[in-house]
């Protein structure tokens, strides 16, 4: 019996279940399985149904056999080639896959196009699930230039998504890695970096995770107003990391719209073991988030508007009126350098009162006093316990 034959035949009938999926696929089983689209060699596929995709050193061939391995929901391994792949569109990724990029550089030719993004298709956190990317440096071209406000990579109303040990390239107009509206989401290992100059007054974000409404995520807003209705995240945690942006990381709010979303707030953040630098403004600002648990990092705000709030090391501040006393607040172990205020908690707005609030344990320098290390305020108890302050 010829064994060899038959696994050839099986491997071939489940490309063809992919072809019937994506369309344009032919499958050819001869000592390998090959993936074809346009009559171009795009993958080949293992015994074990890994997917490894070809390097067509053509930004355009590369860009339709990118959204071709991944604009779909079914469940796949994509491991890509330890090459400069170039490509002329951002990979719109569904569900269900798993990309490996060790060595790999994922350059878009495009400089006003992202990398990656999805589709919005369901609420309740299901346009995107169970997504996993390793590795890899992922940039825009001339992104020094401050050409685009376009994010590297996007995910909306998703759930059970993990980056792990990239470098992805942003400037200073736009965000490495926005999330909006997702949850149960991991972010390690990777470096998240802003290149050109800044403007001194630039807010944006290297990492920002956001509430989805139509001010602060217009793409959100295209798929639909129900998409759009103040949708917040949780669970999401950012540890192990180096960051350096306008702003390093920031959960977000908005004002706009009479205040409308005021009252939607993020919850259960975690912000651990990172390097995290706000070049002109916050390095790490959490607007109407509770539950927040940050912990052994060094966090640096280099900005020169030392009398405003965009000077705060850790700016924690509410703009709502939302019960956030379910949840306790640490702060620990972390070395802290900021202007106005070292660590900052506090209501600025409206009458929301935090739970339990813990600062323990960190060195905290500020250029306005020590007396200005920590300002903890509107929390139902608060323990400060081990702390060295300094003036910077």
């Amino acid at each position: 019996m010829n064994f060899k034959k038959i696994a050839a035949v099986i491997l071939s009938t489940a490309v063809m279940a992919f072809t019937q999926l994506a369309g344009g696929l032919t499958a050819s089983a001869d000592d390998f399985t090959y993936m074809y689209l346009g009559g171009v060699k795009i993958a080949k596929v293992s015994q074990d149904g890994t997917i490894y995709m070809i390097n067509q050193n053509d930004a355009h061939q590369n860009g339709r056999a990118f959204n071709c391995l991944l604009n779909n929901d079914k469940k796949y391994k994509i491991v890509l080639p330890a090459q400069r792949i170039e490509t002329d569109r951002g990979m719109t990724i569904g569900s269900n896959k798993t990309i490996v990029a060790t060595g790999a550089t994922i350059y878009q030719v495009n400089p006003q196009k992202q990398l990656i993004n999805n589709n919005c298709t369901k609420l309740n956190y299901a346009s995107i699930q169970n997504v996993s990317i390793t590795g890899g440096k992922w940039e825009i071209a001339n992104n020094s230039q401050m050409l685009r406000d376009t994010s590297t990579i996007r995910f909306n109303h998703g759930q059970y998504i993990s980056l792990n040990n990239m470098t992805i390239m942003t400037n200073y107009r736009s965000h490495g890695i926005e999330i909006i509206a997702c949850r149960n989401m991991t972010v390690s290992g990777c470096r998240v970096i802003a290149e050109g100059t800044p403007s001194p007054t630039s807010l944006e974000e290297a990492i920002q995770i956001d509430l989805a409404s139509p001010a602060t995520a217009p793409t959100v807003a295209a798929f639909g107003e129900q998409y759009v209705q103040g949708q917040t995240c949780s669970n999401i945690t950012v540890k192990n990391c180096t960051i350096k942006g306008a702003r390093g990381l920031c959960c977000n709010k908005t004002a706009t719209e009479n205040k409308r979303f005021y009252n939607c707030y993020h919850k259960n953040i975690i912000v651990k073991d990172n390097n995290i630098t706000g070049v002109t403004s916050e390095a790490l600002c959490m607007h109407n988030t509770y539950g927040v648990d940050i912990e052994n990092n060094k966090i640096v705000s280099e900005g020169s508007r030392v009398n405003t709030t965009y000077s705060i090391g850790i700016n924690v501040a509410s703009f709502g009126n939302v019960n956030c006393t379910s949840m306790r607040n640490i702060i620990a172990g972390n070395t802290v350098y900021g202007g106005l205020y070292g660590i900052c908690v506090r209501a600025q707005e409206g009458s929301t009162k935090f739970g339990a609030t813990y600062v323990r344990n960190n060195k905290i320098y500020c250029k306005k006093g020590t007396k200005n290390c920590k300002y903890v305020k509107n929390c139902t108890s608060y323990t400060a316990t081990g702390n060295k302050v300094y003036k910077w």
